[in-house]
């Protein structure tokens, strides 16, 4: 099978795109192209409530770009089928276990209906792509691996503070203030904090002088540094609804205050009235 299966599923007159792909010679399925066959309004929510096994993700291409989405294994699949209230659940079950699964472990692939056999040129088409994807996989990976040594060595240049300084701020203060002047929530924050490209470089350590704090420290970073990031980040943000949106660096989707204000007046106009600078 090759790593990308699209197949279709037909039920009341409409037809449905799922996305099937290999992971380690395992079939797995976008959770979000099976929420949206069963019918469910939240495919995140779904996912969370019923899907047992362990959370995987995979590297699709889509009219966002390259994105990081959820695939489910059978059992996952067959969860979310067993709690979907859509009459033709029951349908998609059979389809799914009894002629798709099936086809591809015989053949390697599903054969739609009329479909015609791939030309050498297309077989070709298809290894190409495969290959894009795996070396677009090594890259993300190199990329990760080089973000946790980046913080490796700003954590061992970090400086030690007694106590924390005036423009400086620890993460408990920057979610409760981006949170306010973005309308991001802790979450995010924290992704784009400690995890994301765009992570500021820490201040330091403070030592917490609390009595029950055993010497313990706390990490802190320069307000302008956070204040710079987050407006770079929103104004970077797309929207994907009315109320959702989506950014390279982070996965799935978020909210975003509309209209926000910024505390300085910067040059030029990013997304949603906030002021950014370039």
């Amino acid at each position: 099978m090759s790593a990308l299966n699209i197949f279709q599923f037909a039920s009341d007159g409409k037809k449905h795109d799922v996305r099937v792909v290999d992971v380690d010679g395992i079939q797995h399925f976008v959770g979000k192209d099976v929420c949206d066959v069963l019918s469910y309004a939240n495919a995140s929510k779904a996912m969370n409530d019923h899907c047992k096994g362990v959370t995987n993700r995979y590297p699709l291409q889509t009219a966002g770009g390259m994105q990081e989405l959820r695939v489910l294994t059978e059992a996952d699949v067959l969860r979310l089928i067993v709690n979907s209230r859509m009459p033709a659940a029951e349908k998609f079950e059979r389809w799914v276990f009894e002629e798709v699964l099936p086809s591809i472990r015989k053949t390697g692939s599903y054969a739609m209906p009329g479909a015609q056999p791939l030309s050498p040129a297309q077989m070709f088409l298809q290894s190409a792509q495969l290959m894009a994807e795996i070396e677009t996989r090594q890259i993300e990976q190199a990329a990760a691996i080089e973000l946790v040594r980046q913080q490796v060595v700003d954590l061992t240049e970090t400086r030690a503070f007694t106590s924390c300084p005036s423009n400086a701020e620890s993460i408990t203060h920057i979610r409760k203030r981006i949170a306010e002047e973005f309308g991001l929530s802790a979450k995010i924050v924290d992704e784009v904090i400690r995890q994301s490209p765009l992570a500021p470089k820490p201040a330091g350590e403070v030592k917490n002088n609390h009595e029950d704090a055993n010497g313990s420290t706390y990490t802190v970073w320069w307000r302008k540094d956070v204040t710079a990031v987050f407006r770079r980040f929103v104004d970077e943000c797309r929207p994907v609804t009315t109320a959702q949106f989506e950014h390279p660096y982070i996965s799935g989707r978020f909210k975003v205050r509309a209209n926000a204000a910024s505390d300085e007046p910067l040059a030029g106009a990013g997304l949603f009235g906030i002021a950014t600078t370039r």
